[in-house]
């Protein structure tokens, strides 16, 4: 049986979910006061972006989507952040949520899949918890091509534009105040240098996710004070769900500033930056 994406498996097992794993995450979207969507248009929306599970392969949850989709529309015309796209479910995803709240989505990618590592993870908890990992280089590649046609059928390509190169070389070149940022990059070396270039141009009250909470480096990162200091130049701020949960937020407190001027212009070359 076929269980990929467009599969009845693949649908059949959406409408499982919905009912099982996904549905307090769900409910409490539904019932957030934090945004101003009307109940039909919150269905709407979870029909929609279950359209997208069905369509295009992701590696995250309804649930994280939902709680990145909240962030994202108690803000007026935000400016996002997606570092990590893979084969651009979470990318569309964005795109619907950034478009109902009239803002920018920047995606930044490799398109070539893990860059080559010499990492070995170590699972945080849960079934696999203690279980090493190793992200293969390439995997999770996707081509920029591929993901632009899955925006255009089922997102909001007007607003998104898809930034290729690895993320230590792109990100430092956005030239924006970023209010919502998402890390979806394996690889904690990627996820360092994301923090590093994202965090001074956050604006106060800004939010930095990470969908990396799965593996052991990204909390043991995030806890270390001297990364804050000696990379940053500030002190740890406060992190919700550290060393438990697998999205991991952290606000920027409301008296920090960023060091960036404002716009929403990707400073990148025309060959790394597509509409």
């Amino acid at each position: 049986m076929k269980r990929g994406p467009g599969s009845f498996y693949r649908r059949a097992k959406s409408i499982q979910l919905l009912v099982t794993r996904d549905r307090t995450d769900i409910v409490r979207f539904l019932r957030s006061k934090r945004i101003e969507l009307s109940m039909r248009q919150r269905l709407a929306l979870v029909r929609r972006l279950t359209r997208v599970t069905n369509a295009v392969r992701g590696y995250h949850t309804l649930g994280e989507i939902l709680a990145i989709t909240t962030e994202i529309l108690e803000r007026e015309r935000p400016v996002v952040v997606e570092a990590g796209v893979g084969p651009g479910s979470s990318t569309v995803k964005l795109s619907i949520a950034t478009a109902l709240a009239g803002g920018r989505l920047f995606a930044f990618d490799t398109f070539r899949g893990i860059p080559d590592n010499d990492e070995v993870h170590t699972h945080l908890g849960g079934p696999l918890g203690g279980r090493q990992l190793v992200f293969r280089k390439g995997a999770f590649r996707a081509t920029l091509p591929r993901v632009q046609r899955a925006i255009d059928q089922w997102g909001e390509p007007g607003l998104t534009r898809l930034i290729k190169g690895h993320v230590e070389e792109t990100l430092p070149k956005l030239d924006a105040h970023v209010d919502v940022a998402i890390l979806d990059l394996d690889l904690i070396a990627s996820t360092r240098a994301a923090i590093r270039a994202l965090w001074p141009k956050l604006v106060p009250g800004g939010v930095l996710l990470s969908i990396d909470g799965q593996l052991r480096a990204t909390h043991e990162l995030l806890a270390d004070k001297s990364f804050w200091q000696d990379d940053l130049g500030c002190d740890p701020p406060e992190i919700r769900g550290l060393w438990r949960d697998k999205l991991l937020r952290i606000g920027k407190p409301d008296s920090a500033s960023p060091e960036t001027p404002p716009g929403s212009s990707c400073s990148a070359s025309d060959s790394d930056c597509t509409k």
